[in-house]
């Protein structure tokens, strides 16, 4: 008796919501924008706490909101630019000069 042979079996455009999320997953984990997305996080995280008396919970939902808040409402590359300048400079003390 001759052994089968079978013909491969193309599962192109046949993956399940499950595969194509393992796939984006796997592909946006092992990019540099994410480990630079997750290192500007991290340290946001504690130049918050070093700064802040906020409970990290309450600051966690905050972040939760305005990133979902962030994501409907900039619409482009420049506009998210002037966002995180503008996050950016509210951490930063006026330096005016006193004068009395």
């Amino acid at each position: 008796m001759p052994p089968s042979r079978s013909e491969p079996v193309s599962v192109v455009g046949s993956s399940g919501f499950g595969e194509r999320l393992a796939d984006f997953i796997a592909a946006f984990g092992g990019s540099w924008k994410f480990i630079i997305l997750f290192g500007l996080s991290l340290a946001g995280w504690i130049i918050t706490l070093k700064f802040s008396t906020v409970k990290p919970v309450i600051i966690a939902i905050v972040v939760q909101a305005l990133w979902g808040l962030g994501k409907t409402a900039i619409k482009g590359t420049l506009l998210g630019a002037v966002v995180v300048a503008a996050i950016a400079m509210s951490f930063l003390e006026p330096s005016c000069s006193e004068s009395s």
